[in-house]
This record gives C-alpha cells, sequence and structure tokens, in this order.
C-alpha cells in the first residue's frame, strides 16, 4: 500500500511539473490576455486526462539513460502537441460537444490549435538539452506529424474501401503520433535504436486506435461511428456483410437515406455488430500488433523492468 501511495504521489508531482512547463510555455509565447486565457483553459482541459502521448515520451527518455528534469518541457511539448490536434479533429468531426473548444466560437478555438503547433517546437527549441539532441528531436516530431495530417486527411475523406486501405490510414494517423512520442524522448537521450522505437510506436498507436474503434461502433450515442459514416476496420468489414441489416448501412453510406431512419433499427444493427464478426476481425489485426510489439520489446537492449513498463501500452 506504501508502495502504491508513492507512486500516486509521484505521478501527481510529474503532473504538476509538466503544467508548469505548459503554462509557462503559453505565458512566454502568447501573452495576449484574451488568447492566454483561453489557451490557458484548454490546456487544463487537457490536463485533467491521462497524458499517455507524453507518459510515451519520458518512458523512452528515460529507458535509454535519459536523466535531466528537461524532460518535463518535452513531455509538455508533446501534450501539447495533442491538444493542438484533438481541437483540429474535434472541429472537423463536429462529434465532441463536451470539450470546450467545441463549445467555443470555432474560428477562435482553431486560432488556438494553430497557435499551440509551433508552441510546441518552440518549447523543445527552449529547452536545455544538447543542440544536437534537440535538432533530432524536433526533425522527428516533423517528420511524423506530416504523416499523421496525411492519415487524418485519408479518414476525413472517409473513401476508405478495403482493408488494406484503412490499416494504411491508421498507421499514418494514429501510429506516427504514437511514434513521435516514443521517438521524441529517445531522440533527446540517444542516436540508438531510433528505428525500432519508431516501429514500436507505430504498433501502439494503431493498437489504440483499434481498440478506440471496436468501442466507435458499439456505442450507443451519436457518436457511434456506423451514424457518422466513419469508416473504421470493424465498418469496413460489417459493410460487405450479407444481411438485409448490413444492406440498409451501405444504403445510408451511399447517402441514399438519412440519419434518422437509422433510429427505429438501432438494436438491429447494434446486434448485427456484435453478430456480424466485424469486432474479431478488427481484434484479430489487434493481436497480431500485439505480438509485433511484443518481439520489438524483447529485442531491445533495456531491462526487464522497462520492457514490463512498455508492455502496458500494448
Amino acid at each position: 500500500m506504501g508502495e502504491e501511495m508513492e507512486a500516486k504521489e509521484l505521478q501527481r508531482m510529474e503532473k504538476l511539473y509538466v503544467k508548469d512547463a505548459m503554462l509557462n510555455g503559453i505565458n512566454r509565447y502568447f501573452p495576449d490576455e484574451r488568447l492566454n486565457r483561453m489557451m490557458r483553459s484548454f490546456a487544463e482541459h487537457k490536463l485533467a486526462e491521462s497524458m499517455l502521448f507524453g507518459q510515451l515520451t519520458e518512458l523512452h527518455y528515460r529507458m535509454f539513460g535519459g536523466s535531466s528534469e528537461q524532460i518535463h518541457q518535452a513531455v509538455a511539448a508533446m501534450e501539447l502537441l495533442i491538444l493542438s490536434l484533438d481541437i483540429f479533429d474535434d472541429l472537423q468531426d463536429k462529434d465532441n460537444d463536451w470539450v470546450p473548444w467545441s463549445k467555443s466560437d470555432p474560428a477562435l478555438a482553431m486560432n488556438v490549435a494553430i497557435g499551440l503547433l509551433p508552441l510546441c517546437f518552440n518549447m523543445i527549441q527552449d529547452s536545455m538539452f544538447p543542440s544536437e539532441a534537440k535538432s533530432r528531436a524536433i526533425a522527428v516530431a516533423n517528420r511524423l506529424l506530416c504523416g499523421s495530417v496525411t492519415g487524418q486527411y485519408a479518414d476525413i475523406v472517409g473513401d476508405l474501401q478495403d482493408e488494406e486501405a484503412c490499416l494504411n490510414m491508421i498507421r499514418r494517423k494514429s501510429g506516427s503520433l504514437a511514434a513521435c512520442a516514443c521517438l521524441l524522448g529517445t531522440a533527446l537521450a540517444t542516436e540508438s535504436h531510433h528505428e525500432t522505437v519508431e516501429s514500436l510506436g507505430y504498433c501502439f498507436g494503431m493498437i489504440g486506435q483499434i481498440r478506440n474503434d471496436i468501442d466507435g461502433i458499439r456505442r450507443i450515442d451519436r457518436k457511434n461511428d456506423l451514424l457518422q459514416r466513419k469508416r473504421t476496420l470493424p465498418v469496413i468489414y460489417i459493410l460487405e456483410v450479407d444481411d438485409p441489416r448490413a444492406e440498409m448501412l451501405r444504403g445510408y453510406y451511399a447517402g441514399e437515406a438519412p440519419q434518422e431512419q437509422l433510429y427505429p433499427y438501432k438494436m438491429d444493427i447494434l446486434d448485427l455488430v456484435e453478430t456480424s464478426g466485424c469486432v474479431q476481425f478488427a481484434e484479430v489485426h489487434m493481436k497480431l500488433l500485439q505480438h509485433e510489439a511484443a518481439e520489438l520489446i524483447e529485442g531491445l537492449p533495456v531491462d526487464t523492468v522497462w520492457k514490463q513498463e512498455l508492455s502496458k501500452f500494448a
């Protein structure tokens, strides 16, 4: 019990350090009172979440021998990058009304998201890591951010027709971001192991996205992926099923019926989700990625305790 309480206190202190780094960065680069207040409120909301991407950044930094407390600055930068992309994503999808940026003027919320992007890189540049380490970190973050934007574009266009196209989109959209978090910490600590860490990051991101997609097709609220006409891995499978309910969904995706016409058949559609095999189909892909991640983790030249920590993200 004592060790558990100590671990929780350590996590609380880590979050305070990251919070200070976030707010200090916002205050330095965005002193305008109104913009500053909006940015800070969005950042405060972000701090209430689990900060998985920041955890990956710090984990990889410590795992490869990094010891500087400046890592909190990099963790804050990573989480602000994710916040920026979350804002853009929610403004694009228009399906997440409860977050503060969705309750704000969309033009102002977008302005905040735009401002957060250069802030992330400025915070890394302003840190006291060696200049070569900062250059490595900024280079990998820029490269992988471009990959994620490409994946997000494919997701928004929504013309994914098969399993391969969907997996490629997931790899770029979500895999790139997790790889960015892992490589950011690695690049600040070492020049080595980047290829393995990047591959592992892609696995982490894809596993998380497929898990979300399984939840997304099972939801009973308006964020259900079928209602939103999203093309995810389980959705692509269910649209090919030989069933009258799937035929109805195919017509809906083709724009032949409004959303309201699906409501009376909600329970039938949810039953189809559970009996069609679409969830099992997605779970098979998730298990394959988990196996790949396990092999990559086992191949890393680090102590078992680090490998156990990495395994929690798969």
